[in-house]
């Protein structure tokens, strides 16, 4: 495994142990917001890191523009199945965490503010040839996003129906 697989599974770590920090922290609502911030702020920097700070410069511009290019060669290839998959799980945290850093947002909005994050990293990573700049990276940041949304909103629907059954 690279240090990419390893970081986003340490990314994912973290955002499924959200939940449990949730739960621990439900009565002491101030801290549980500024823990969320924090834990926003690490997986933003965690996210740059990824995505930009850590790759190298390569000679040239390299742009895909073909929407699902890489999700029809990932029938053949399991380097691009790994790829697309570490892409969604990347936007996971992202999701989450915002939703729940900001509670009155729309998921909508938040699924946006996924796809603005992910569009501002691939325009860095092409004006600073960084890597790929592709719309399926796009796609796949998106799907994450709106993952995580829906992780949040089951927590959030489990928290309310245990707190009913009490």
């Amino acid at each position: 495994m690279d240090k990419v697989t390893v970081y986003s599974f340490v990314i994912l770590a973290m955002v499924l142990a959200l939940p449990v920090i949730s739960h621990m922290l439900r009565k002491r609502p101030v801290m549980l917001k500024y823990t969320n911030y924090i834990i926003l702020a690490v997986y933003l920097f965690a996210n740059l890191y990824l995505t930009i700070l850590s790759r190298p410069t390569r000679i040239y511009h390299h742009m895909e523009l073909t929407p699902f290019w890489s999700y029809a060669a990932a029938l053949k290839r399991a380097d691009l199945r790994e790829e697309i998959l570490l892409n969604i799980i990347l936007y996971i945290p992202f999701g989450y965490l915002m939703h729940y850093a900001f509670p009155k947002m729309k998921w909508w909005t938040v699924v946006c503010l996924g796809f603005l994050l992910s569009g501002f990293t691939e325009t860095v990573q092409l004006f600073f040839k960084l890597g790929l700049c592709e719309v399926d990276d796009l796609i796949s940041n998106t799907l994450g996003t709106l993952a995580g949304v829906g992780l949040y909103k089951g927590y959030k629907r489990l928290a309310a129906e245990a707190s009913e059954g009490k």
